[in-house]
This record gives C-alpha cells, structure tokens and sequence, in this order.
C-alpha cells in the first residue's frame, strides 16, 4: 500500500490527486543523485539533467511533439513539432542560422550551406552536386545585383524549350 493525498486507494507509493504546488527555487530532484531537477524561479523555468543523455519521448502511435511560444502578440504560436505520423521535423516559422553556423547534410556533413557573415557557400564534399528543379516546364533563373540597386537576371535555364536564354544586350564572356 501507498500513501494518497486526494485519494483512498492509491496505487503507487506515493499519490496525488489534485495539484501539487512547488514554490519559486523550489526543485523537484530525481534520480539518487539529484541528476534531474524541475524548477522555476519566479522569472523562468527549468528542466535541468546533469548527467547521460536527456530524452523528450511521446511513444503515443502516430502522434507529435510539438514546441509552442509566444507569437509576438500575446497569443500562442506552434514553432516547429515532430511529426510521428509521417516522420518529419516540420517548421512553421523560420529557422534562423547565426553566422559561421549552418545546414549540414549528410551522415558525413558532405553538403554545407553556410554563412560566414561576408559570404554564403552551397558546397558539396562529395559525389556530384545537382542543380535541379522537377516542376514541368519551369526554369532555373540565376539573378543577380545590376550595378545600379536592383536585381536582374543574368541568365535562365528555359525548361519548356531546352534552351538556355540571356537577355538582349548580354555578353558571354569565355576566356580572358
């Protein structure tokens, strides 16, 4: 038998049937050394694991783990959640990498997407690299600045005719 507050007939050695209130810097400590500790300290809270791995499981079939915050204009806002029905990592919001941070592909990182701050690198470290688009009939339009504060296109890859087009007034330049 255990011992129920709330209850007559607890189940466990310890149960509670109601809430349970934990003051400000008070901790809830788990583990034989204290190794996880829940708290909040009147300005956040914490879930703090001081040692091995920290797990965040939901092993419901078919079912997520989703991150909510503030939007910003004092509602609620889901950022991003695990999608356990169709095994993705969904993001609503955007994902913002510092700079020297990036996106790494891969099992070996061999494809990085990165920004130093100065410059952005797309580069591959192995295999070949594929510019591809799949939609029908559609392009692949490479733009940039046009020296006078706007953004022009310097060339396209025309999918509906094979051709690659430059604009009137172009140069292709080979060599010196």
């Amino acid at each position: 038998t255990g011992l129920g507050i709330g209850t007559t007939s607890p189940s466990e050695k310890l149960e509670v049937d109601g809430n349970i209130k934990v003051g400000d810097n008070d901790e809830a400590r788990f583990g034989s050394g204290n190794d996880m500790k829940l708290f909040h300290t009147g300005a956040y809270s914490m879930i703090q694991n001081l040692t091995g791995d920290l797990f965040i499981q939901n092993v419901a079939d078919d079912k997520d783990i989703i991150f909510q915050s503030d939007d910003g204009s004092g509602g609620v806002e889901t950022y991003f959640f695990l999608d356990g029905s169709n095994n993705f990592t969904v993001s609503n919001k955007y994902i913002r990498f510092v700079d020297g941070a990036g996106v790494l592909l891969g099992s070996s990182t061999d494809a990085q997407l990165i920004h130093d701050g100065t410059n952005t690198v797309i580069q591959n470290n192995t295999g070949d690299l594929f510019i591809k688009n799949a939609a029908d009939d559609k392009d692949i339009i490479f733009q940039s600045d046009d020296g006078s504060g706007g953004v022009k296109d310097y060339f396209r890859l025309d999918g509906s005719a094979l051709l690659t087009n430059f604009p009137d007034n172009s140069k292709l330049t080979v060599g010196s």
